[in-house]
């Protein structure tokens, strides 16, 4: 049963992971997926496996990355808004999903 929610975790991501490259773009999406994906492939085992280690200068630099990369995502799309603005006003090709 394990096995088919693991299975079932990894097709939604997949999913939702083509659905945000198709909406950010190529570059950002995948810049944004791959950074997710590293914190909390991080972030994740550090507090299901070895929560004693969180407290430490090793648990705190994981969450201290984690809360730079929340923080860096609104700004990516805060770019990307601004650069399909800028598209609009010279009359070129938008973003597809933008």
């Amino acid at each position: 049963m394990e096995v088919f929610l693991y299975g079932g975790g990894w097709g939604i991501g997949a999913v939702l992971a083509g659905l945000g490259v198709d909406r950010m773009g190529l570059g950002i999406g995948v810049a944004v997926i791959i950074g997710i994906a590293a914190v909390l492939g991080a972030l994740i085992p550090l507090a299901v496996d070895t929560p004693q280690l969180i407290p430490q200068p090793k648990g705190l630099v994981v969450i201290l990355s984690f809360i730079v990369l929340l923080g860096g995502v609104p700004l990516v799309d805060i770019a990307g808004k601004q650069r399909d603005d800028a598209k609009t006003a010279r009359n070129e090709p938008r973003q597809k999903g933008g």
